[in-house]
C-alpha cells in the first residue's frame, strides 16, 4: 500500500499519513488463469491431505478372537414416584414396589459375589453417592470389604 501525505493548506507535509488502493485498484478486476485456478486447488488439495494425515488414518485386517466366559450383572431401577405405590407384601407388611425390587436383587446378588470370591475375583462397587451409602449398600449385598468407588 503507498502512503500519501495528507494535504495542507500552506503546503507543508501533514504529519498524518492515511493508506491508499489506487495503485491495487485494478488489481481485483483480474481474473485467474487456468493455471493459477489449478495451482489454488492443488493448495487446498494439499492442505486438507496435509490434515488427513496428521490424524494417522490406520487400516487394520485383521480379526483376533477371544473366548472368554463370564457373568454381566447389569441392574438397572426406575426410581420415579410410581416406586413408592405399596402395593406389594414382604414378610406380612406392605412395601413399596423399589423395597421389593431390593429384596430380590439382594438375594441373586449375595450368591454371585460368593461365587466370584470363590473363583478369586475382586469386586469393585461404583456408586454415586457418599462413602458411607457405598459401604452400606456393599454390606446389604454381602459385600463385606469391598472396594468402593465414588
Amino acid at each position: 500500500m503507498a502512503r500519501r501525505p495528507a494535504p495542507t493548506c500552506r503546503g507543508q507535509q501533514a504529519a498524518f499519513l492515511y493508506s491508499s488502493v489506487q495503485l491495487v485498484k485494478n488489481v481485483a478486476n483480474l481474473s485467474r488463469s487456468r493455471a493459477g485456478q489449478f495451482l489454488a486447488a492443488m493448495r487446498w488439495l494439499s492442505l486438507a491431505l496435509f490434515i488427513i494425515g496428521l490424524a494417522r488414518p490406520q487400516f487394520v485386517d485383521s480379526e483376533t478372537s477371544v473366548k472368554a466366559s463370564g457373568v454381566d450383572i447389569v441392574v438397572a431401577l426406575d426410581l420415579s414416584g410410581s416406586m413408592e405405590s405399596e402395593d406389594f407384601q414382604l414378610k406380612g407388611q406392605r412395601v413399596n414396589r423399589l423395597a421389593i425390587a431390593k429384596d430380590v436383587v439382594k438375594a441373586g446378588m449375595r450368591e454371585r459375589f460368593d461365587e466370584m470370591r470363590r473363583m478369586g475375583i475382586r469386586t469393585v462397587m461404583i456408586t454415586g453417592g457418599t462413602r458411607g451409602l457405598g459401604l452400606e449398600l456393599a454390606r446389604q449385598a454381602g459385600l463385606a470389604g469391598a472396594r468402593v468407588v465414588l
